[in-house]
């Protein structure tokens, strides 16, 4: 397979004989081979996932010390059994198409994912290597619920992780009306606006991203351009 070029375009601010003004730049990059798809978690290798976490964000994520921390999440809580997860979702998220994060988008997009025939971390989810998520429930627009079938520690750890997509909330505007992938909308800090096979990946910076924090620590943290 040939080397593909992905683009990385962004608004960045020049200052020009004295004025400042915003000038379009963009950054070609090769990368080594293409991209094997455009489904987080599906289908996957490193450079798809390198792509993937660039346009999606999961519930959470690992910052730079290791440590699942928040990124769609505000926050989360666990009950005393273990089995049961609750979280709190930022109320400044919006996605690549302008709609704005809700607990049914997430509640349908792990359920998407987890049915998804070539899905990397199935086995993480399904009860197979640890505990099967059992229900996912939204009890209000600001709500997730997860309840697990048993007490698993590695819970947050699988959804946070690259080779699963970091579980990265998708819009259903990411399907087609067949139900079929069709292409990413995310609210991570860049969007999907092409792909020809073999040849490029076109990513655009996404205007009206809103960071987890103001402070860079790796995926969860400032990641403005």
């Amino acid at each position: 397979m040939k080397p593909a070029i992905m683009r990385m375009q962004a608004m960045v601010g020049a200052t020009l004989l004295g004025a400042s003004a915003l000038s379009a730049q963009t950054l070609n990059v090769q990368i080594s081979a293409d991209i094997r798809s455009s489904q987080p978690g599906v289908n996957r290798d490193s450079l798809s996932d390198s792509v993937a976490l660039n346009v999606g964000e999961g519930l959470v994520a690992f910052g730079e010390g290791g440590e699942v921390r928040p990124m769609l999440a505000e926050s989360w809580t666990i009950s005393e059994d273990g089995r049961v997860y609750r979280f709190d979702l930022r109320n400044d998220v919006v996605f690549h198409n302008g709609a704005h994060l809700t607990a049914d988008i997430v509640k349908q997009s792990w359920e998407a994912l987890m049915a998804a025939p070539e899905f990397n971390c199935a086995s993480y989810f399904d009860g197979s290597r640890g505990a099967a998520v059992e229900t996912i429930e939204a009890p209000d627009e600001d709500t997730v619920v997860f309840t697990l079938d048993k007490a698993d520690a590695m819970f947050l750890k699988y959804a946070a992780q690259s080779q699963c997509g970091g579980m990265a909330i998708m819009h259903p505007d990411s399907y087609a009306e067949d139900g079929s992938w069709d292409h990413p909308v995310g609210t991570g800090p860049f969007m999907f606006e092409d792909w020809v096979r073999g040849e490029r990946i076109h990513l655009a910076k996404f205007t009206d991203y809103q960071p987890q924090g103001e402070v860079i620590d790796a995926t969860p943290g400032a990641r403005r351009c």
